[in-house]
């Protein structure tokens, strides 16, 4: 009688079943969950979606960003604030008009800031102020300067008051650096020549 030599699918067949479940198992896993690496493009600046408690409150809120003021720091700010709150609430915000729920970005040369009375004067070059108010009997929140660069650090803090509580009602933030200059990734400065 001749003596064959199993193939590989015939050993298989003879693999006990506690080894077939593994081997099940793990051919489904791989299957089931496509690899997604990050890249760490996002690092700090991931806005991965609120609780759902959370996400019900914040949803109601944010829904455009208004500004009149156009320079590069400002379209940082109003894309940064666009990108954290459409991922933190998981529908888009981007620009709009003055409606329930806006956020209303500038410094004093817009007349909408100025008119608000806020206290601006002595927050210096860098610093802001996020208040909860109303701008035509509508619920806004405003993030508001003496300049672009104070309203970008202002956006900032208005994503991190969403994203540690899940509301931006009631926002009242005065910020006044120290210094005059803020030293933002100072460690990670790219030389420019």
């Amino acid at each position: 009688m001749p003596v064959s030599t199993p193939s590989v699918g015939q050993e298989a067949l003879r693999m006990p079943d506690a080894e077939m479940v593994g081997v099940d198992r793990a051919c489904r896993c791989a299957i089931a969950a496509p690899a997604r690496a990050k890249d760490g493009y996002d690092l700090w600046l991931r806005y991965r979606p609120l609780p759902t408690v959370q996400t019900g409150t914040v949803a109601m809120q944010p829904t455009g960003i208004v500004r009149d003021e156009r320079d590069p720091t400002f379209d940082l700010a109003a894309a940064k604030l666009a990108r954290g709150l459409s991922g933190l609430t998981g529908r888009a915000v981007a620009d709009g008009n003055v409606t329930d729920g806006a956020i209303v970005i500038g410094t004093a040369k817009s007349a909408r800031i100025a008119g608000l009375g806020l206290p601006l004067q002595s927050l210096g070059r860098e610093g802001f102020v996020l208040r909860s108010v109303a701008i035509k009997g509508k619920r806004t929140t405003v993030v508001a300067a003496n300049r672009s660069i104070g309203v970008l650090y202002g956006a900032s803090r208005l994503l991190r008051i969403a994203q540690m509580t899940g509301s931006l009602t009631d926002v009242s933030v005065t910020d006044r650096p120290k210094l005059g200059l803020r030293l933002l990734n100072h460690w990670d400065t790219v030389e420019r020549r």
